[in-house]
């Protein structure tokens, strides 16, 4: 199982730009602030595995979002993402959902992210990193990814969203 030193070491050699990471152990809503957020969260426990009708709900409520939205799989397969985040990368949402995300992704961010995501599967922590995304939002942002376990605290899924830094306050919360 890697642990945060390895993610850390296997991550910021390349051309992305790790500045902050930190886990967290606490419930999502203990640090997550964002009320459409937990609602999505709670569309996703409430669907998952989903079923034609329950992708189209979510998807409804996701591309309304003004940032990149995405769920992967353990495998590191997208299942659902937003417009914003297809737009962002530069092609449809059928050309993402069903794909692994070293094949979305731009070289050194995919590692990153694939590292943190095989954290998260290992260990069902939640994550939150600054970096530099030359993807989302060609600057400083806050991506946060968190586990769906099922009974057995097993990951099923890995939801993830992002936010521009200028739009986070001192306490990591949105500011509206």
């Amino acid at each position: 199982m890697e642990n945060i030193n390895d993610i850390m070491q296997n991550s910021t050699g390349n051309n992305n730009s790790l500045i902050n990471l930190r886990i967290n152990l606490d419930k999502i809503d203990d640090f997550i602030t964002d009320k459409k957020i937990l609602e999505i969260v709670g569309l996703v426990k409430q669907s998952f595995p989903f079923t034609f009708i329950g992708r189209q709900k979510i998807r409804r409520v996701i591309d309304q979002l003004d940032f990149a939205f995405w769920i992967k799989d353990p495998n590191k397969k997208f299942v659902l993402v937003n417009k914003f985040f297809a737009e962002a990368v530069g092609l449809s949402l059928n050309k993402i959902e069903g794909q692994y995300q070293q094949d979305v992704l731009i070289k050194s961010e995919a590692k990153l992210v694939s590292n943190i995501d095989d954290y998260i599967v290992n260990s069902a922590n939640s994550v939150v990193y600054e970096t530099y995304s030359k993807t989302f939002a060609k600057e400083m942002t806050q991506n946060i990814e968190f586990p769906i376990t099922d009974l057995d605290k097993n990951v099923v899924a890995i939801i993830g969203y992002n936010q521009k830094m200028d739009e986070i306050n001192s306490v990591g919360e949105k500011v509206e």
